[in-house]
């Protein structure tokens, strides 16, 4: 799992110190921890002390939807796959904590609003989702905000708003598995 723990430091040493802090409860530390459990359904499970525990192999709820472990990643593609799921996770946590609110108007209680705009990706489409478009926006706000600001820009401004930070582009190439899921490329 070095994959991982590498790709978690990263992941949080992206993010302002402050936004760090806020995220968990004891000592300032978040703790993320990689599994593999084929027979538990979900991906991911996030406490509220902070700690992220993602499952590389969970049992399939949706057929369509790959699971990390099964995304045909390219070896340059592995570190940016991780960073992103592992951001992917910290917008739950992020998201809890500021109870989704951000995203209230794009939607009708669970449903997205008919005026709004598309979800940016078909995992988020799949879950129909307002709590995993935002741990989606908010991963592709850290790595790919230009992605996010040309194609959604009412995502890109509410949680510039709430993180307050803009990010530059990362170096990070997107990997190929994630293009295949963006509703627009």
């Amino acid at each position: 799992m070095d994959e991982g723990r590498i790709a978690a430091n990263i992941a949080i040493a992206l993010l302002p110190s402050d936004l760090v802090k806020n995220l968990c409860s004891r000592d300032h530390k978040i703790g993320i921890v990689f599994w593999a459990n084929n027979e538990y359904w979900a991906g991911a499970l996030v406490t509220k002390e902070g700690d992220i525990f993602i499952n590389l192999t969970p049992k399939r709820d949706i057929p369509e939807l790959q699971t990390l472990n099964e995304w045909p990643l390219r070896s340059e593609e592995i570190t940016s796959a991780y960073v992103f799921t592992v951001l992917h996770e910290i917008g739950h946590l992020y998201g809890r904590i500021k109870h989704y609110y951000v995203f209230e108007k794009l939607y009708n209680g669970d449903n997205l609003r008919v005026d709004s705009e598309q979800v940016p990706t078909r995992y988020v489409k799949a879950r129909a989702s307002k709590r995993e478009d935002f741990a989606e926006s908010f991963a592709l706000y850290v790595l790919w905000p230009e992605y996010l600001k040309q194609n959604f820009p009412q995502r890109y401004v509410e949680i510039r708003k709430l993180v307050k930070t803009e990010f530059p582009s990362s170096d990070f190439k997107m990997p190929g598995y994630l293009k295949d899921q963006l509703t627009v490329r």
